[in-house]
């Protein structure tokens, strides 16, 4: 009898003891399985999506890479970047424009000129995450179309050095429009371009040694007039903003400020995208004057040399074709007639 007694105090105790495990191991895990493996942000997990809106960026981050593997530091951050410059109109569609262009260079930039698909998928997660679907199917689709034309441009560049640069310019912009498309090209592209081509142009008119200085200002007042018009560049203030920015920059150099203080002048007076632009410009003009000093010097060297003729000529041609682009050649060559020399 003691011992039946025993056998059903044992068997409560066994009762006892599974009624008060903790829940199930196994559905645990589901649970885990589960918030792993549905992607936060976009695609639906099988509980409810609303609690996304609660979650820090820092926790919609932390889940995509867990899913989808992290992106390098760099990468990471320039993504938020691009992400947080992406401004909204108020149809609720991504604005492109020459600022999103610099924050896609940007992000081209950090993430070595590649993604794999597994970054690809973080940066889709993640960028339909933090905006609406209508401004992440375009921003999505945008960076896709950017690093192709980046291979584009890269494979471009590597063979166009026998063009000048507002072929290359041309270039380019055809290249733009065939990667990414009119539209997203000219939002992205436009503004930057056609100031980049018209400073060119400037540099140009003002090289032509054929002309005189009264054509070069007639030339240079049209082609002024046509920017004005077209909006590419602006009136009086602008002009008088630039006249006083290179007195600024004349005196830092005269106190031998460095290149770094000098651009943030131009940063300060004109705007990241303008400053950058002048100092195209400036670095263009003082490469090309460096250019002329030295064919010039070593131009003078051959025609005092005691070479014949023919030897004289084949030494020039070739000076020339060392020291100057074929557009800049001609007119080069109509200077030098003017001071009685071939």
């Amino acid at each position: 009898m003691k011992i039946m007694v025993i056998i059903a105090l044992a068997i409560v105790v066994g009762i006892l003891l599974v009624v008060n495990q903790p829940s199930s191991l196994i559905a645990s895990n589901e649970s885990v399985g589960t918030d792993i493996n549905e992607p936060s942000g976009v695609m639906k997990s099988k509980g409810s999506n609303q609690g996304l809106s609660k979650l820090s960026v820092k926790d919609v981050n932390d889940q995509n890479k867990e899913t989808f593997g992290s992106l390098p530091k760099p990468m990471d951050k320039s993504l938020k970047r691009l992400i947080a410059k992406s401004q909204l109109d108020n149809n609720g569609q991504l604005i492109l424009n020459a600022k999103m262009q610099t924050a896609l260079k940007q992000f081209y930039n950090a993430a070595g000129g590649t993604i794999n698909n597994d970054q690809k998928d973080y940066i889709s997660q993640y960028t339909y995450s933090q905006i609406s679907s209508d401004a992440a199917d375009t921003l999505v689709s945008v960076i896709d179309l950017y690093f192709l034309y980046k291979v584009k441009e890269k494979a471009f560049l590597e063979t166009s050095s026998h063009l000048t640069r507002l072929e290359v310019l041309y270039g380019m912009n055809t290249i733009r429009e065939e990667s990414l498309g009119y539209e997203y090209s000219n939002a992205l592209f436009f503004e930057r371009s056609a100031k980049t081509e018209y400073h060119l142009k400037i540099a140009q008119i003002q090289q032509d040694t054929r002309l005189s200085e009264e054509e070069k200002n007639i030339r240079l007042s049209e082609l002024k007039k046509i920017a004005l018009q077209n909006n590419i560049i602006k009136p009086y203030p602008v002009n008088q903003k630039l006249s006083q920015l290179k007195k600024e920059i004349s005196t830092l150099r005269s106190q031998r400020a460095s290149e770094e203080l000098v651009h943030q002048a131009r940063v300060n007076s004109l705007g990241e995208r303008d400053a950058q632009d002048l100092l195209e410009q400036e670095i263009y003009m003082e490469n090309w004057h460096k250019r002329y000093e030295s064919y010039h010097s070593e131009r003078q060297i051959i025609l005092d040399s005691g070479l014949d003729a023919i030897e004289k000529t084949k030494q020039l041609e070739s000076l020339l074709k060392l020291h100057f682009q074929d557009n800049e050649i001609a007119s080069i060559r109509a200077h030098n007639l003017q001071q009685g020399n071939r």
